[in-house]
């Protein structure tokens, strides 16, 4: 059975010094500005249309009847994720963290030593919620996978290909994202032409800038940050050398907030490459209204991880259990350009 520590070499030396490598800063899956929605069970979500054109020119007695509404279902049924780890104390004993563990039968008992608990749920949470953000966006029904993973639920990306090949209003801006076409050259042509194909749908283009985010895969936003680096080099003929010290930190594009999924990107590179080893599509990019977007989880996700000793077993355990599905309501507020 494997251990959550694996392995610890031993100490020769009565002090030593110990290095945590840095946990990702990853967002917590619950401040991503989208709807959510918590509870336990499926949950039927109802979408309307527009109510439009009610007037019309009136010729005398009685009334010309208009079209009403018509509302669209969509279900968020909850897919239930989990998993835990043990740790059996033997793996410590006479080595790091050795020192402080219980005494006689209540050795194994690791849920006593703080520096243990503290590292398996600090360490054990980072990777919950770097799991669910994984699902939620890379998230693929289609795929294939001998144990589960991406294949869980249908996460966002795969829900805007689909409703853009459903026509269903979600706009494929059609718009190749390379490194070549976002050169520091030809960045704000190309990022220009993803955002004019809002005028596909006049829902989306008639929103208000703040009330819409653009969703930007890291490496996007890098060539982001060169093209602005690049284009404010030299004015009337002064270089400037303020971004080349200090870097450029951008929030917007067009005026409408950008969103960055770096973890995204840590997933590509880990899990989907094409044959020459590169990630596949690393220019994703997304323009819609967050709240169009719909999370089902049950309230606790990875912020109650369960760390407990077993006695019969001799070992300590740490698990999670999560509910998650994802839908977006209207069609119409969602583009996207770069998923092949």
């Amino acid at each position: 059975m494997a251990n959550f520590i694996t392995s610890v070499p031993s100490i020769e030396t009565q002090e030593y010094d110990l290095f945590i490598k840095p946990i990702l800063d990853d967002p917590n899956i619950q401040a991503l500005p989208f709807d959510f929605v918590f509870g336990n069970m499926a949950r039927d979500i109802f979408f309307d249309a527009d109510l439009d054109r009610v007037l019309t020119e009136k010729l005398g007695c009685g009334f010309t009847n208009a079209d009403g509404i018509a509302f669209t279902k969509k279900t968020l049924d909850p897919v239930e994720v989990g998993g835990q780890i043990p740790q059996c104390y033997s793996v410590l004993l006479k080595k790091l963290f050795g020192n402080n563990l219980p005494d006689g039968a209540m050795r194994g008992d690791l849920t006593q030593v703080p520096q243990v608990a503290d590292y398996m749920t600090s360490r054990f949470n980072a990777a919950v919620n770097r799991d669910l953000l994984a699902m939620l966006f890379l998230g693929d029904t289609n795929l294939s996978e001998s144990v589960k993973y991406y294949s869980v639920i249908d996460g966002i990306y795969a829900k805007l290909k689909a409703g853009a090949a459903a026509n269903d209003g979600t706009i494929d801006a059609n718009v190749t994202l390379n490194a070549t076409t976002l050169n520091t050259t030809n960045f704000f042509t190309t990022m220009n032409n993803v955002w004019k194909k809002q005028s596909l749908s006049r829902r989306l283009k008639n929103t208000p800038a703040q009330n819409k985010a653009w969703i930007w895969t890291q490496a996007l936003y890098d060539l982001y940050t060169e093209y602005l680096e690049a284009s404010t080099q030299g004015t009337a003929g002064i270089t400037q050398i303020e971004h080349v010290v200090n870097g450029v930190n951008a929030t917007t594009f067009k005026s409408i907030p950008i969103i960055v999924v770096p973890f995204v990107d840590d997933k590509l590179i880990a899990d989907f490459t094409d044959n020459s080893g590169e990630p596949v599509d690393p220019y994703r990019c997304i323009l819609t209204v967050p709240t169009n977007h719909k999370i089902l989880m049950d309230g606790s996700a990875f912020q109650n991880s369960d760390l407990f000793y077993e006695k019969l077993e001799d070992q300590v355990y740490i698990r999670a259990s999560a509910l998650i599905d994802y839908q977006y309501g209207y069609g119409e507020f969602n583009l996207f350009a770069g998923l092949s």
